[in-house]
């Protein structure tokens, strides 16, 4: 039980650093999040444990990689700080595969 609860505030940690970071709401960065968890955990990974600094790479990474880049897309189209941080983001990867 204690687990559980850590996990779920570690998870809400999560969606508000992603709600700030990226300028998102609190439902869409709550589903954001759990979509990167979900994805992470089918690829035996823990988006909890990722270093804060990076996480909204590691969520982009996650649903990229699980082919959610739709979403994304749809998101960046309501939110210029978001669509800011996704162009950023896809702009390193393309230069780290060069």
């Amino acid at each position: 039980m204690i687990t559980r609860f850590k996990k779920k505030l570690r998870l809400a940690g999560l969606e508000d650093r992603i709600q700030s970071e990226l300028g998102l709401s609190t439902a869409a960065s709550g589903w954001l999040c759990r979509l990167a968890q979900d994805c992470a955990q089918q690829n035996g990974l823990d988006l909890l444990s990722v270093r804060a600094d990076v996480i909204a790479d590691a969520v982009f990474w996650q649903l990229e990689r699980g082919g959610h880049s739709a979403l994304l897309d749809q998101l960046a189209e309501e939110n210029p700080l978001f669509a800011n941080r996704l162009i950023s983001y896809r702009n390193s990867r393309s230069s780290k595969a060069a």
